[in-house]
């Protein structure tokens, strides 16, 4: 029997968490509880973004950096089976966003205020 499963690119994934976060903001002043999801949903899509920022050809620049060192090894080497791929955290992500270097010299940049409690990029 064929296996079937739900894919979604990069791209896709940020939209439909966009959708989900522009269904549930309305409910929250009748539904509280709909928080939740208006949470995971801006999340979800920030993550995303960072994502599609960040990515590169070989797709080791969104991975965490032993996953990402592990995977530029076997492109090198052609070696073994292909390692797994591990996303980076949030914070990570958020992180390289903020450097040039990351992003081709178009850093995010964020307000004070949306900065208070974040480590200044190194």
């Amino acid at each position: 029997m064929a296996k079937h499963f739900l894919h979604f690119d990069e791209i896709e994934d940020v939209l439909s968490s966009l959708d989900l976060l522009a269904l549930t903001v309305p409910l929250v002043k009748k539904q509280p509880s709909y928080w939740k999801w208006v949470l995971v949903a801006s999340h979800s899509s920030l993550q995303g973004a960072m994502v599609c920022a960040l990515r590169d050809t070989a797709g080791i620049s969104i991975l965490e950096k032993d996953c990402a060192r592990e995977m530029l090894q076997w492109f090198d080497h052609g070696e073994g089976e292909r390692p797994k791929e591990r996303l980076a955290d949030f914070g990570t992500l958020l992180r390289r966003c903020r450097k040039a270097r990351c992003m081709d010299g178009h850093p995010l940049k964020l307000s004070e205020a949306q900065n208070a409690g974040r480590e200044s990029p190194a």
